[in-house]
């Protein structure tokens, strides 16, 4: 297990800390408290190395094991549709449309319209990058997980 310190940053394995029990309160015989602390005096954390980038982050500040800059860094437009792909969404379109074209036709005219609108304008494309992001980080675990999966597809 490691850890990381609060202050300095620094990554120590769980018999390099320096632990201290305080009493906390005699009720029922005594409460007592374990902290750990690095060298440099500074509280630490559980950590973990980040699936994405390598480096270690405090558990809490990790999303299904990812760190959030690196999950916003995969939250592109390509992958927001692939991840998409498994969150399906009911919409109502014209009757006639959903009779004549199948769904994933339906979903090939709506990707040649997005790109068409993504490269009109730097602004059209600004836009769906930060949609595509919004959407990927609206749920990070879910969306991590989505990542984890097309790893092991790759």
């Amino acid at each position: 297990m490691k850890f990381i310190c609060q202050d300095c940053g620094k990554i120590l394995n769980e018999d390099e800390l320096i632990i201290s029990v305080d009493k906390v309160s005699d009720y029922a015989g005594g409460t007592h408290e374990r902290s750990a602390t690095c060298t440099c005096g500074g509280s630490c954390k559980e950590a973990s190395r980040c699936i994405g980038c390598g480096e270690f982050f405090p558990d809490e500040e990790l999303s299904g094991g990812y760190c959030m800059d690196c999950l916003k860094e995969s939250a592109t437009v390509s992958n927001a549709i692939g991840c998409g792909n498994e969150a399906k969404s009911e919409i109502k379109i014209n009757g006639f449309l959903a009779y004549l074209f199948s769904e994933k036709e339906i979903e090939e005219i709506l990707k040649v319209a997005l790109d068409k609108k993504i490269n009109e304008s730097d602004a059209n494309a600004m836009k769906a990058m930060d949609e595509a992001q919004d959407f990927c980080m609206d749920d990070a675990c879910w969306f991590a997980g989505w990542l984890d999966s097309q790893k092991q597809v790759a």
